[in-house]
């Protein structure tokens, strides 16, 4: 373990524990600490804990208790992520319990609140997760000012940074991209649901990581959930008749949907061969 001072804090004890980090996201957490001088006051410990390609992720305790502190990444913006749509939508669900809420957000890093979670079962708890997502559809968003996230704008980002993308995807894809239109009444969406996006505690569920969220076509996210969640046919099914809606509304999304996740692996991990994933999509969604 390295101890590190990065400057002459000695009248409030602070004292830095990392492993192998260097000066520059160093230099901003102790900007942070400045900023903050309400919850790091003393004997502060920084543990650095898993990166993206969008931001690395800390763990900061002090006697005021434990929080998360991420530092944005300037290749965020390459991915579609609008800083200030996140801080704007965060500023707009202040008064929502289901929203992580931070203790500062800039465009630079985020602070929250370190949450300890209790297991997430899909399963036992879809109920939870579409009253969530229900929720969070029916936010009023008229006071909001940000800019939709439209998924055919999301895919062609990601298509210009994927360089192994086989003729037979790209075609496959266009035939659904052409096909689409953002709707005139918008939503607000997540477009990130994964079991690691959520907390579960004694009073319910808490949605977290709002990079990708946006005023944007609920069928979208939607498809984000059910794909994210990885739900079989059953409870796909018993989703979508809980929402109201039908196969046939969603079935244009869902190839959407997937080949954005296969090119956001495909930028994310450009040394792993997404051709197999590229295959199975052509064989899939193949319009004859």
């Amino acid at each position: 373990m390295q101890l590190i001072c990065l400057a002459p804090r000695q009248e409030r004890g602070i004292v830095y524990r990392l492993f192998n980090e260097n000066l520059e996201p160093l230099m901003l957490l102790d900007h942070i600490l400045r900023e903050l001088t309400d919850l790091f006051t003393e004997n502060v410990s920084i543990k650095r804990l898993e990166s993206s390609l969008t931001n690395r992720l800390y763990q900061l305790e002090s006697p005021n208790g434990l929080f998360a502190v991420r530092i944005n990444s300037s290749k965020a913006k390459n991915l579609g992520i609008d800083r200030d749509r996140e801080i704007a939508i965060l500023q707009h669900l202040q008064s929502v319990s289901w929203c992580l809420h931070p203790e500062l957000a800039t465009a630079d890093y985020l602070v929250t609140p370190w949450v300890s979670a209790l297991p997430l079962s899909v399963e036992n708890d879809v109920d939870c997760l579409l009253n969530l997502l229900k929720q969070v559809h029916h936010c009023d968003i008229t006071a909001l000012t940000a800019p939709p996230l439209d998924i055919t704008l999301q895919i062609a980002r990601l298509q210009k940074q994927s360089t192994a993308l086989s003729n037979e995807f790209s075609s496959t894809l266009k035939d659904y991209t052409q096909a689409y239109q953002l709707p005139e009444t918008l939503v607000l969406c997540h477009h990130d649901w994964h079991v690691g996006n959520l907390y579960k505690n004694n009073t319910g569920l808490l949605l977290n990581d709002w990079e990708y969220a946006a005023p944007g076509d609920p069928l979208v996210d939607i498809a984000c959930f059910i794909l994210g969640f990885n739900l079989d046919l059953e409870q796909r099914s018993y989703c979508l008749n809980k929402l109201g809606i039908s196969y046939e509304q969603l079935q244009p999304l869902l190839p959407l949907v997937e080949a954005m996740s296969i090119l956001w692996y495909q930028v994310r991990f450009p040394k792993n061969s997404t051709v197999q994933k590229q295959q199975e999509f052509v064989n899939k969604w193949t319009i004859a």
